[in-house]
């Protein structure tokens, strides 16, 4: 009996440790969910500026980080939780990105930008988001989306959460890092996506420093929020190409990873298009088709100047700057403008 117990008792102990661990990582999964959602709804009434996210992001993560005691305002916490966030950030540990809206996004729906008395601010691009219940079902022809879907706000965060229960980190990520082949040093994540869901490396997660500079065994657990605009839609450096964002926005309707919309360059229908589609199509891209049930014209379009295909400066770093952003769309011309107008 006793030489049974001693050969199952570290597999039953490591089974509980296990089941332990696993019970925390749904915990800190809910909590960041939660917190990211804060993010989410606060860069919402702030035009989907990176600093809002980061701002509702460090908020969000109070309760989670314990930086609040019973009854204490989470206001007074926020400039500690911004510096814990920061902290994570460079660790490696924290890593936050915007799917939607994405830089197509803009380039079929953006119109020059007005203050709070309806001028017009010069260099400024934003998605319009005002009479969203009466706007067209039109599909983007450059993002696969309709005005409703580019005024989705989608962030998805990834976070190591830190293996506290004994033993479980040890094993846990080195058994990790053995089948993803982490060796040497590892910079930070690189977000990419692949078959339709979101991977990257989660090598620099594994070991990610805590606040204190130490060397911390740690889970990668990501989660997505989406919230709907509340505020004209601003392009910043962390817009994305949609390229980068293969992923479907929840819903029946298009959206980011829907796949790009087939406009073949002689303006002519792709095979087995809905004529209607078509006919909306090329009225978004300037040809002059009638959208009438009937065309008694019977010629072929021609070659048309699709707005939708010049091609935007390609993002460095976190993206193409805001600025450059809306320099390259707005010098497509009045076609384009026409064309974002629902």
């Amino acid at each position: 009996m006793t030489l049974e117990w001693l050969l199952a008792a570290p597999l039953v102990l490591l089974l509980g440790l296990g089941a332990l661990q696993w019970s925390l990582l749904f915990q800190a999964r809910g909590a960041l969910t939660f917190a990211l959602q804060q993010a989410a709804r606060e860069a919402s009434f702030d035009h989907a500026q990176p600093s809002a996210v980061s701002r509702g992001l460090a908020r969000g993560l109070i309760p989670y980080w314990s930086l609040a005691g019973p009854g204490q305002s989470l206001d007074l916490f926020v400039p500690v939780a911004q510096m814990r966030l920061a902290q994570e950030t460079a660790a490696g540990a924290l890593v936050w990105r915007q799917i939607s809206p994405s830089r197509e996004s803009f380039s079929d729906w953006a119109q020059p930008g007005r203050d709070a008395a309806g001028d017009e601010v010069p260099g400024r691009l934003e998605i319009p988001n005002d009479d969203l219940a009466y706007a067209d079902s039109q599909v983007g022809a450059a993002s696969g989306q309709t005005l409703r879907d580019a005024n989705l706000l989608k962030l998805e965060l990834r976070y190591g959460v830190p293996l506290r229960v004994p033993l479980i980190g040890f094993f846990a990520v080195r058994l990790m890092e053995m089948l993803e082949g982490c060796t040497g040093a590892v910079g930070m994540a690189t977000m990419t996506a692949s078959g339709g869901a979101t991977t990257g490396s989660s090598c620099s997660f594994y070991r990610a420093a805590d606040a204190s500079g130490r060397s911390t065994w740690r889970w990668p657990v990501q989660v997505v929020a989406t919230a709907r605009m509340q505020s004209a839609a601003w392009p910043s450096d962390q817009t994305p190409a949609r390229r980068e964002n293969p992923q479907r926005l929840a819903g029946g309707s298009p959206g980011i990873g829907s796949g790009p919309v087939s406009v073949p360059p002689d303006g002519t229908s792709p095979p087995g298009e809905d004529r209607q589609v078509t006919a909306r199509r090329d009225q978004s891209l300037g040809n002059g088709t009638s959208t009438s049930g009937s065309d008694t014209s019977g010629g072929d379009p021609g070659p048309v100047d699709n707005p939708s295909s010049a091609t935007l400066p390609e993002s460095s770093g976190n993206g193409a700057s805001a600025r450059q952003l809306s320099e390259a769309i707005l010098s497509r011309g009045p076609g384009l403008l026409a064309a974002c107008r629902p």
